[in-house]
């Protein structure tokens, strides 16, 4: 019986109504918090790009005054060159003009006529000598056609910086008449300082202007400027501060925006923008909070929304935490319980599947023996078969409760549906016969080939489902319907099998169906019939859940019932073939030695594999705990070792992880009667190659070696013709009495098989021929072949 978890206990009707009303009022709540959020992002955004563009607009407002100002000085050169005077390029006449020009012209210090090799006159002191201006790049530009303003410059004579405003001189007032020479202008920087000096944005900013070189015209920073004494500034290109840096490559690259940085570790805006007159950019730095501190009261309507919004969902978990508390009593119980019963169902699992790999490993190993005399192969079969049902018991015991632990997964494999139904058939149409009912498989012409499903679990659940049909059915038939049911659009091959089970027995009162399905519960039939355990559909229902189905049932009393099973199946083009081990006679000629060592503190648990595996020819050593394996490991080094997981001393698990720890390890397989998924999942993750769960069969020790280290085996060829060889035909009964014929009808008709060996005994010497090919019947379990030569 399954314990309540605290799932299960929140699950009531009253619980799921107040949980939906938490989970309604938090979606809500976080639906309206999210799109409040993002409402002011976007409104936030907004209005910082509104607040930046007007700081950008400040920048624009100053560069419009210096372009102005520039353009004015331009014209006023630009109108000076395209007088007569100035195109008689002779300092005689063009002196006494300049010189009352440059008193009315009052932002001139003094002007210049450049002849185009260089040489030139000034107001100031007549003719330069020993100075030539023709390398200087605002004198080039002017000599071919253009009006140029160069950078800032420091003047000792005028005692400060200038700049030179230069003018091309051309021959005739044409615009495209050669330029016979160029007028210069200097003029102070006032204007630019005055102006740049002028912008501002809040408490902390500043503004500066730069050169096409980077280097600083105006800053509030005097360290940066160019002064008389020390005319090489360092361009603010080269800045330490890897932020100004950037800005400034953008300034000189004559790029505007404004943009969010750090400089000396603060975080500023920088709005920029180049002057369209001359080649000098102006930026202006606010201090990040200048800008952004217009935005705090949207910052503080946000936050107050944020904190009612955590308050509602904290207000919400607070409830939903105290409900929980109230539930968490029962809840630690409960945990308690399953925990209990998982270490017990473990601790069952080991205890019982040891013994019993003793019993089936050594009714296997004598098997191979050929000096067992006949009859005591046949109860030797006997000992087999009932421990293999045992084992068949517990596994379904251990898979319910995996099943209810949620630990069950399926074993996926192709096979051929066909011959899955029809042994399922040849199984259960025996004891239908025995009870003189009609049995009946109909299938559907629309079934497929090859599917991929758990053979397993559809076996158990078709077998269940059929054996409760036949043993609650007194007279009348038992049928099973088989079709499929394929998706209308789904190219990716999954579809559904429907298996109807009818039958014309006991059938089942309505309040006894919602039942029908709980483990260890049985109905008024099965307390009638004093048969099962009320464990077998409960099992089926999970196995057909785990398939993506279910099973539903329909029943009339005493008229009848009719399970119907559904389970999600791939549908596939081709089934791998299944193989049948040989028997192993020994190891083949002309292979090295292999050493096996056996570690396993269970002493019968031990000899069995031990001579299982001395018998075809292995050496073999054994170990009682994991240290003596370890030891056993360094000194003998065994190409593989059977390694028990649960041992004194030296547990498997850590003997493994020493082993593997050497160079050239041997191969290690995990032998363990702990036969869960995660058992072998940890026993893999220590190192272990393969994991085998006991009891095992013969056949699987041996695929495994072979597997693992490609030993070659000698097969026993079989003497005898298998059973698909011998025929009903070939056999007749008639030498024996009619009451021998009769008893072992009734005996076959029960699958009673120590009967029906007692029975065989009785077989005159002179027919030993019929006595063999019983026997090969029985062997094979065609119990229904044995009912039809009667």
């Amino acid at each position: 019986m399954s314990v309540p978890s605290l799932p299960s206990l929140n699950k009531s009707p009253q619980n799921k109504r107040r949980l939906r009303g938490r989970f309604l009022i938090g979606g809500i709540t976080l639906v309206v918090g999210v799109a409040a959020y993002y409402s002011y992002r976007i409104v936030r955004e907004l209005l910082l790009d509104n607040l930046k563009n007007n700081a950008l607009l400040q920048v624009q407002q100053g560069n419009q005054e210096l372009n102005q100002w520039l353009v004015a000085r331009k014209t006023e050169a630009a109108t000076l060159a395209n007088t007569p005077s100035l195109r008689t390029m002779d300092w005689g006449t063009v002196g006494p003009f300049l010189k009352p020009e440059k008193q009315r012209l009052e932002h001139f210090y003094y002007l210049s006529m450049i002849s185009p090799d260089g040489s030139y006159y000034s107001t100031k002191g007549g003719k330069a000598i020993g100075k030539n201006l023709k390398d200087r790049k605002h004198v080039q530009l002017s000599l071919k056609g253009q009006t140029y303003v160069s950078d800032p410059v420091i003047s000792r004579t005028a005692e400060g910086t200038i700049v030179a405003v230069t003018t091309p001189i051309r021959q005739t007032p044409q615009s495209e008449s050669p330029v016979i020479g160029v007028l210069a202008g200097l003029i102070d920087i006032h204007c630019l300082e005055k102006v740049v000096q002028g912008l501002e944005y809040g408490s902390g900013s500043y503004a500066f202007a730069l050169n096409s070189e980077g280097m600083p015209i105006v800053h509030p920073d005097q360290s940066l400027m160019s002064t008389i004494n020390d005319q090489n500034p360092t361009s603010l290109l080269e800045a330490k501060d890897q932020n100004l840096a950037a800005i400034s490559q953008r300034m000189v690259a004559r790029s505007q925006g404004i943009e969010l940085t750090r400089i000396n570790n603060q975080a500023v805006y920088v709005a920029y923008l180049p002057l369209a007159e001359a080649d000098w950019s102006i930026a202006l730095v606010i201090p990040q909070g200048n800008i952004e501190s217009q935005l705090q009261l949207l910052d503080l309507i946000a936050m107050v929304l944020v904190g009612l919004i955590v308050a509602m969902l904290i207000l919400l978990w607070r409830v939903q935490t105290f409900e929980r508390i109230q539930l968490q009593r029962t809840a630690d119980l409960a945990a308690a319980a399953n925990q209990a019963k998982s270490e017990f169902l473990s601790n069952m699992s080991h205890e019982l599947r040891t013994p019993l790999n003793a019993i089936l490993g050594f009714s296997q190993l004598l098997q191979q023996d050929p000096q067992i005399p006949p009859h005591q192969q046949k109860q030797l079969d006997i000992i087999n078969q009932s421990g293999t049902h045992l084992l068949a018991l517990i596994n379904d015991i251990l898979e319910m409760s995996k099943i209810e632990a949620g630990f069950s997964t399926l074993k996926q494999s192709p096979i051929e549906l066909q011959e899955l139904l029809d042994s399922v058939k040849a199984m259960m149409e025996l004891k239908a016969t025995a009870k003189q009912l009609g049995f009946e498989f109909v299938y559907s012409p629309a079934l497929p080939q090859f599917i991929e499903v758990d053979a397993g679990k559809v076996r158990q659940i078709l077998m269940n489902l059929l054996s409760n049909a036949i043993k609650f059915t007194q007279k009348g038939y038992v049928s099973l319907t088989v079709d499929a049911i394929y998706p209308a659009s789904d190219s990716s091959g999954l579809m559904q099998l429907r298996f109807a089970v009818k039958d014309t027995g006991l059938g089942i009162a309505p309040e006894e169906i919602e039942q029908l399905f709980t483990p260890f519960v049985q109905t008024a039939s099965g307390r009638i019939t004093q048969m099962g355990t009320g464990l077998g559909l409960a099992l089926s229902r999970k196995f057909a859940q785990l398939m993506k189905g279910d099973i539903t049932v329909d029943s009339v009393v005493d008229q009848g019932s009719t399970f119907t099973c559904w389970i999600e199946v791939q549908q596939i083009g081709s089934a791998v073939p299944s193989q049948v081990f040989p028997q192993i006679k020994g190891l083949a000629p002309g292979q090295a030695p292999v050493r096996m060592l056996v570690a396993e503190d269970q002493w019968d648990s031990r000899a069995v594999l031990a001579q299982l595996l001395q018998s075809v020819g292995f050496e073999v050593a054994e170990a009682a705990n994991g240290e003596e394996a370890v030891r056993l490991v360094q000194s003998w080094h065994p190409h593989l070792v059977w390694m028990d997981m649960r041992m004194p001393v030296l547990d498997g698990l850590a003997a493994t992880q020493q082993i593997k720890a050497r160079s050239q390890p041997p191969i290690i397989i995990a032998l363990t009667a702990n036969a869960f998924v995660e058992d072998r999942q940890e026993a893999l993750r220590v190192g272990c190659d393969d994991f085998v769960a006991k009891p095992y069969q013969i056949e699987q020790i041996y695929a495994k070696i072979a597997e693992h280290l490609g030993v070659q085996y000698e097969v026993v060829t079989p003497d005898q013709p298998s059973h698909s060889e011998t025929t009903s035909q070939e056999i007749s009964l008639h030498c024996m009495p009619a009451t021998w014929r009769s008893q072992l009808q009734e005996t076959a008709q029960c699958l009673d098989q120590l009967g029906v060996h007692q029975l065989l005994e009785e077989i005159p010497e002179q027919h030993q021929a019929l006595k063999v090919r019983l026997e090969q019947l029985v062997q094979d379990f065609r119990f229904d072949l044995i009912c039809q030569l009667v």
